[in-house]
C-alpha cells in the first residue's frame, strides 16, 4: 500500500465481477522491513566493548554511538558513567561521583545520523589487576537543564578476571 511506500511495479486491468475470486497478477512483495541508511532509529545512545568478560591480553576500548534521527540539537549534555560496587566515575575526567562532582560532555551540536565517539582508547587488558564482576557503563544524553533523559539511554555490564 502507498502508506508503506510501495509503488506497485504493475497496475491490474479489466473488470471486478464480485462473483470470481480475482487471481493477483503480480506477487505482492514481502512486507519485512530492512535496514537501510535511511532507516530511522530512536534519538539516544548506545554502548559497544569489545566483550563483556575480559582476562590479561584482552583488547579493551569503548566507544558510544549518538543516534539522531532530526534535527541537529545542541548544548546538550552526554553522561557516561562506570559503576563498581557501589561507587560511580563519570567521564571525561572519571570523577568520583558524588565526592569529586559530576562530569559529562558537552557536545556543541548532535549532527542527525549516528555519531560514534570513542570514550576510552583501544588497551591491552594488564595483569595481576584481581578480579571484578558487576561493573557497568551507562551513558544517556539530557535536556541541557539535565532535567530528563532524551531518547534511550544504554547500559554495558562487563567483568575482568
Amino acid at each position: 500500500t502507498p502508506s508503506q511506500g510501495i509503488t506497485p511495479t504493475q497496475t491490474p486491468t479489466g473488470t471486478f465481477d464480485p462473483t470470481e475470486t480475482p487471481v493477483p497478477s503480480v506477487t505482492p512483495p514481502t512486507l519485512t522491513p530492512t535496514p537501510t541508511a535511511s532507516t530511522p532509529v530512536p534519538l539516544g545512545v548506545t554502548i559497544a566493548m569489545p566483550s563483556h568478560d575480559f582476562t590479561e591480553g584482552d583488547t579493551c576500548w569503548l566507544r558510544i554511538t549518538i543516534h539522531n534521527p532530526d534535527l541537529p540539537l545542541h548544548e546538550i549534555p552526554l553522561f557516561v558513567i562506570l559503576s563498581a560496587a557501589g561507587n560511580y566515575w563519570c567521564a571525561p575526567g572519571w570523577k568520583s561521583f558524588p565526592d569529586q562532582g559530576l562530569d559529562y560532555y558537552i557536545l556543541d551540536t548532535v549532527e542527525t545520523g549516528n555519531t560514534p565517539m570513542d570514550i576510552i582508547s583501544p588497551f591491552i587488558w594488564p595483569g595481576n589487576t584481581g578480579s571484578a564482576s558487576g561493573l557497568a557503563f551507562y551513558t544517556a544524553l539530557t535536556d541541557p537543564e539535565i532535567t530528563r533523559i532524551l531518547g534511550t539511554y544504554d547500559v554495558w555490564e562487563f567483568a575482568f578476571r
